[in-house]
């Protein structure tokens, strides 16, 4: 096949190019809510109180800034809502019990070792006597 021969063209054949003409300001003007995540500051600062929000804001850039999706790193990470708790503090007059009640009267036998149930530790029912 025989080679086609280049078809550049000359910029200054084509004479001056006429400005461009300034940007329309309702055209630079977004379009849209801004509330990706969370709403715009509009120029203040960033703050949210959906914790949801922000992690998937905080993930979007990671991912958006390193090129690699952080979604498995994210969900794997250790948050304090996962060590204990939930905690309720409370007294120990309101935790342990000072008196007597239906399930543990005074005339009551006690007991060396606390027995949730007592009829595991009877010998099993022999049916053929």
């Amino acid at each position: 096949m025989p080679k086609r021969k280049s078809q550049n063209v000359d910029p200054s054949a084509a004479g001056p190019r006429p400005p461009m003409p300034p940007p329309d300001p309702e055209h630079l003007r977004r379009q849209d809510g801004a509330d990706a995540f969370m709403r715009d500051p509009e120029g203040g600062p960033a703050v949210i109180d959906d914790d949801l929000a922000e992690t998937l804001a905080e993930e979007y850039l990671q991912a958006a800034t390193s090129g690699e999706d952080m979604t498995e790193e994210v969900l794997d990470q250790v948050v304090s809502e996962e060590i204990g708790g939930p905690f309720v503090e409370t007294s120990a007059a309101d935790e342990f019990a000072t008196g007597t009640d239906d399930s543990n009267p005074e005339d009551a036998m006690a007991e060396p070792l606390p027995r949730a149930v007592g009829g595991l530790t009877r010998p099993p029912v022999d049916v053929d006597e």
